[in-house]
């Protein structure tokens, strides 16, 4: 199915189909909206957790 995908496009290797939702065992990863954008903004801004993140410039818009 996807060698029909990759045919029929005129893009360049590799095409990345990102999903929206990945199911595991005991986690569900999903796509953040901008209802996320609250909890994510101050997750970011408390030091403790956002340690290994990358620092936030601005407050939400």
């Amino acid at each position: 199915m996807m060698s029909n995908i990759i045919k029929n496009k005129k893009e360049p290797y590799p095409i990345i189909i990102k999903a929206h939702k990945i199911i595991g065992n005991s986690l569900i990863f999903r796509n953040a909206t901008t209802d996320d954008a609250a909890f994510i903004y101050a997750l970011r801004r408390e030091h403790s957790k956002a340690k290994y993140l990358s620092p936030i410039s601005s407050g939400l818009e």
